[in-house]
């Protein structure tokens, strides 16, 4: 074999090597099912001969597909996307979001090739459907009647501003403006606060804890008793609308307290004892009277010490 021979044979084994050109106006988008429920896929294997890649599902095994059904099949027949022969062999539909993804991240020339192949697509469309409803409605507007016909659509309009505006105060709480983005609410519904409670200082929120802002709570002096719990000076009072009870009182108060108090029953229960003996040879009556003061200096006693009333058993 010579020279010329080699060189021929290897052209030919490189053109059959080279993957085949697939165009974009081939790779079709569809619908199915073809009513509203429908979503929209594209077949593997032209989206493989597109790009360029050869094991498709090895490569992308992540994508979301499944096996094309056989009415699914006659559709694409119809629609002249698929041949004959294709309708006998296996296809495979994958999700069109996640194939222009994929195109827009990892391909952006075969994209915008696409691309520009769909606006081309819907210029056609809008043509043809506006050729359609010129052959509906072949009546065409005198120019006479296009001032009355001028009024008549400024007429709708502002009753559809009116009907709105209406609906709006009337019927709806609020409503969110597309070219603003805010939220409008009717006036005189809902209470509106000075501008001096709403304007923002400086430091409004706390980007990380412990940093100054100047929304914070303030506690007076009596409410600082309560907390932290740990170390609280009063304790918690059962009922928030009731006063919180006092602490008791201090250890030196309670002792001076109680010294009184046995002062006074010491004083109390020496009269008693000196009365009796003034009084002893008396008789009987004395000694009745001597026991009566015993125990009405004993109740007097007991009463003052524990702070109730005891009653007396034998009465």
């Amino acid at each position: 074999m010579g020279s010329g021979d080699s060189s021929r044979s290897c052209d030919t084994s490189i053109q059959e090597l080279a993957p085949t050109y697939f165009p974009a106006e081939n790779l079709t988008e569809y619908k199915w099912p073809p009513d509203d429920t429908g979503e929209y896929y594209m077949l593997q294997e032209q989206v493989s001969e597109y790009l360029g890649v050869t094991s498709f599902k090895r490569k992308y095994p992540e994508m979301e597909r499944r096996d094309l059904s056989h009415k699914e099949k006659l559709y694409l027949r119809e629609q002249n996307v698929i041949t004959e022969t294709q309708c006998t062999l296996g296809l495979t539909a994958l999700r069109s979001d996640e194939v222009i993804d994929l195109m827009i991240k990892e391909y952006p020339t075969k994209h915008s090739e696409y691309s520009v192949i769909l606006q081309e697509k819907e210029r056609q469309r809008i043509a043809k459907e506006y050729s359609q409803m010129q052959q509906q409605n072949p009546q065409k507007v005198e120019a006479g009647k296009v001032p009355e016909y001028i009024k008549k659509a400024a007429k709708k309009a502002a009753e559809f501003n009116s009907n709105f505006n209406r609906e709006r105060m009337e019927e709806r709480r609020a409503y969110f403006d597309l070219q603003t983005h805010i939220i409008q609410v009717p006036q005189g519904r809902f209470k509106v606060l000075a501008p001096e409670l709403t304007r923002t200082g400086p430091y409004p929120v706390a980007l990380i804890p412990g940093q100054f802002q100047e929304f914070y709570k303030r506690y007076s002096p009596n409410e600082l008793r309560y907390l932290p719990l740990n170390t609280a000076l009063f304790e918690p009072p059962l009922d928030p609308d009731l006063p919180a009870l006092d602490s008791e009182p201090d250890s030196d108060d309670a002792e001076d307290g109680k010294d009184d108090r046995r002062k006074h029953s010491s004083d109390s229960s020496s009269g008693n004892t000196s009365d009796v003996e003034s009084q002893e040879g008396g008789g009987p009556r004395s000694k009745t009277k001597e026991k009566a003061q015993g125990k009405d200096s004993h109740r007097h006693s007991s009463s003052h010490k524990g702070g109730y009333k005891v009653e007396d058993k034998n009465n």
